[in-house]
């Protein structure tokens, strides 16, 4: 694929991310969840794609755009499709902003391609690799931000034990782009 950058885009901070993202009526489901939480004032992550996240959010100048862009599109990840089983929810119990989230079960795979990515990553902007990158906990968030800790101690009550099962097969990487208004997917890669 040919990408064409304008020389505006040159010139601008972008704000990127790396993610996995599921298939579409997964997405629905989980979009249906997010919604749910506005019962307990939360809506920030109904503004996101349904996602685990590979690479945090990260910022970059225009040149290195480029840059990222052209990496991403020739990364070579050593991985076949494989699943991603989700079970139940979990949270980061964090006190000024905890999180829940639809939580996947281990997963040999997906560790060793989320580490893969960070190699690679790391040979082209090191600077931007962040500690969260080097512990990875793969999550598929529904609830974070906007949730007090006053509202995430009544939604965990309800969510901790709820029940929630699926499976979605990974045959893609996304790299995301933030344009101050939503996320957008602005490329896609098929490792192998």
């Amino acid at each position: 694929m040919n990408l064409i950058i304008r020389p505006e885009q040159r010139k601008k901070t972008s704000l990127n991310f790396i993610a996995l993202i599921p298939d579409r009526e997964l997405r629905i489901k989980a979009n249906a969840i997010k919604k749910d939480f506005k019962r307990f004032e939360s809506s920030k992550a109904t503004n996101v794609y349904t996602h685990i996240t590979l690479k945090a959010p990260f910022k970059v100048s225009g040149i290195d755009r480029d840059s990222l862009l052209s990496w991403f599109y020739k990364i070579r990840l050593q991985q076949t499709p494989f699943h991603v089983y989700l079970n139940g929810f979990a949270a980061f119990h964090n006190k000024y902003n905890p999180v829940i989230y639809i939580n996947p079960m281990p997963n040999r795979e997906l560790i060793k391609m989320q580490r893969e990515l960070m190699i690679d990553f790391h040979n082209i902007l090191p600077a931007k690799v962040h500690p969260i990158d080097r512990s990875f906990k793969p999550h598929m968030t529904v609830a974070y931000r906007d949730l007090t800790p006053e509202n995430f101690a009544r939604a965990w009550k309800e969510y901790k034990d709820k029940h929630f099962y699926d499976v979605f097969d990974v045959h893609s990487i996304y790299l995301l782009e933030h344009d101050w208004q939503s996320w957008n997917i602005i490329a896609t890669h098929k490792p192998g």
